[in-house]
């Protein structure tokens, strides 16, 4: 089993609170290392609560994974708890092409070096992330939500078609999120993406939810 992991925080009205919403105030603050930090801490204590077959997919900031003091944390963190660090694939989701380019591929190997999988997000949503994969062999793309959501434009489903070909060439896991129904299921595993996510495979679980699930 697979999940990934999302982070909400809920107001005193109840309402939950989306990560779009309070992560731009906490990098505002200059503690997105400090959160990313803190979250990375709580996904592998969750993770050694719950069965070793399972992993967890989550998002980490691109400016900590290129800060080499925040990786010697994770990495002493994950030795410390002796977690399979082949459970946890970190998800990364860029804009941009790094200016260093080489520097940051390098960066991403050491992370490799050190058993985690690396995904890449929103998946085709960017010329950045195709350029990524022209030098990096990810272990997975997720696909934007566009292409899940347009499957009946010729033109997306196109590209689609061509996105999925490209990553089935390089040996690299499919997956595409936000599948809410059925004929979204079949026109996919039709296509051959290898894993499909969204409210029409499984509705969410809280953390609490996830571990009673499993113990």
């Amino acid at each position: 089993d697979s999940y990934e992991l999302v982070v909400k925080l809920r107001a005193a009205t109840g309402k939950e609170i989306l990560p779009r919403d309070f992560l731009p105030i906490i990098n505002r603050l200059g503690l997105g290392k400090t959160y990313d930090l803190a979250i990375f801490k709580h996904i592998v204590d969750t993770a050694l609560l719950v069965n070793e077959q399972v992993s967890f997919s989550f998002n980490l900031s691109p400016f900590s994974l290129r800060d080499s003091d925040f990786l010697k944390k994770i990495f002493a963190i994950s030795e410390a708890k002796k977690i399979d660090t082949s459970r946890l694939l970190i998800e990364l989701y860029e804009r941009k092409t790094h200016h260093n380019l080489g520097k940051y591929l390098e960066t991403l190997t050491k992370i490799r070096s050190k058993g985690f999988q690396i995904c890449i997000d929103n998946f085709g949503s960017s010329n950045a992330s195709l350029e990524y994969l022209k030098h990096f062999k990810f272990d997975r793309v997720q696909f934007d939500r566009d292409f899940v959501t347009k499957l009946e434009n010729p033109n997306s489903l196109s590209i689609f078609k061509s996105l999925i070909d490209m990553s089935k060439g390089s040996k690299i896991t499919t997956v595409a999120k936000w599948v809410d129904n059925e004929t979204q299921k079949e026109r996919l595993t039709a296509l051959g993406v290898d894993y499909l996510q969204g409210f029409g495979i499984g509705r969410q679980l809280t953390e609490q939810q996830l571990i009673e699930h499993y113990n």
